[in-house]
């Protein structure tokens, strides 16, 4: 009834997406393939919160603070960029650490919460991560 209001599919994924993440944290036999599926994981489980009321909410939030003490919103985008650098040199020894799933939830809500054209960007990287992890999902579930 009130999925229109708190986007419950995303939500789903999103819950859905957190618990392959752990579950892939825990594997030992193949630890690097579940590094990077977790990593995975990570990322369309930080795309699915962006998603949610919980990215609305925390935008929102960016939002009012940045107005508050009177910096630019392109101060988030900077945010974003810096977040990105550490997720590539975080990848440069070749397997995803924590700064990179760390990152991974964080940046596309970051993403999202910026103007202008990166803020389009995010948006249509966002959607599309978000897609894939649903159509996943209703694979794995066995969904239309």
């Amino acid at each position: 009834m009130l999925s229109f209001l708190f986007n419950s599919t995303m939500l789903v994924v999103a819950i859905a997406f957190f618990g392959l993440m752990w579950v892939l944290g825990r594997v030992r036999k193949f630890r690097s393939q579940a590094q990077w599926g977790a990593f995975v994981c990570a990322v369309i489980a930080g795309c699915a919160v962006a998603m949610t009321f919980l990215g609305d909410w925390t935008r929102w939030l960016l939002d009012m603070v940045l107005q508050m003490v009177g910096a630019p919103l392109a101060l988030v985008g900077v945010a974003a960029f810096i977040g990105v650098v550490l997720i590539v040199v975080d990848l440069v020894d070749g397997r995803p650490d924590g700064m990179a799933k760390s990152m991974a939830l964080v940046i596309p809500t970051l993403l999202l919460a910026t103007g202008g054209q990166l803020g389009l960007m995010g948006d249509q990287f966002t959607g599309a991560a978000t897609d894939a992890g649903q159509t996943m999902l209703m694979t794995l579930i066995g969904g239309v």
